[in-house]
């Protein structure tokens, strides 16, 4: 019976290994100053101002679109939260500029250009990337530029492996130590 449980939980703990390795949850942000000799629409760019944003997407992304749905999207402009959420990401490879666009609910558009942050297999790399922003929701038609850094954050899958480990151990002690206890 022993045997059989030690091979159900390596089997578990291959199978997250596996899962873990090829995707999961990703967490973007962002910060940095838009120029200050943009025009400026106040909603999402201003001269001076600090940009600042945040989400979390799927990885892998879809090859064909390279966009994913964001949860948990959220576009701060000098400090406060822009009530038009941020719906989608598009991202580039770096032949076409690479980094991504965010794509808020309301149609607007806030490109970040950079190093391509996806592999070959298209999932996302985690780093740190020097960013130029663009914001093209302007009045005057003009994009709006500034500068900035955009951090990709991917869970390391051997920090899940141990929290599984651990979790399995101190269960498999308790058990054993209430069997010596029973008789």
């Amino acid at each position: 019976m022993m045997k059989v449980r030690i091979s159900a939980l390596c089997a578990a703990v291959a199978f997250l290994i596996q899962s873990a390795s090829y995707g999961g949850t990703v967490s973007i942000s962002g910060s940095g100053t838009w120029d200050a000799n943009i025009d400026s629409n106040g909603i999402y760019s201003a001269p001076n101002a600090p940009w600042s944003f945040s989400f979390e997407v799927e990885s892998p992304i879809d090859p064909a679109t390279r966009t994913g749905a964001v949860t948990n999207g959220q576009y701060f402009l000098n400090g406060l939260l822009v009530a038009d959420p941020i719906a989608t990401v598009t991202f580039f490879p770096s032949n076409q500029l690479g980094l991504f666009d965010l794509n808020f609910a309301s149609g607007v558009i806030v490109s970040l250009y950079g190093a391509q942050a996806f592999d070959e297999g298209f999932n996302l790399i985690a780093g740190y990337y020097p960013a130029q922003s663009q914001d093209i929701s302007t009045a005057t038609g003009n994009p709006n530029l500034g500068t900035g850094f955009v951090l990709v954050t991917v869970p390391e899958p051997s920090s899940f492996l141990l929290s599984v480990i651990a979790i399995a151990a101190g269960t498999g002690i308790a058990r054993h130590r209430r069997r010596n206890l029973a008789a």
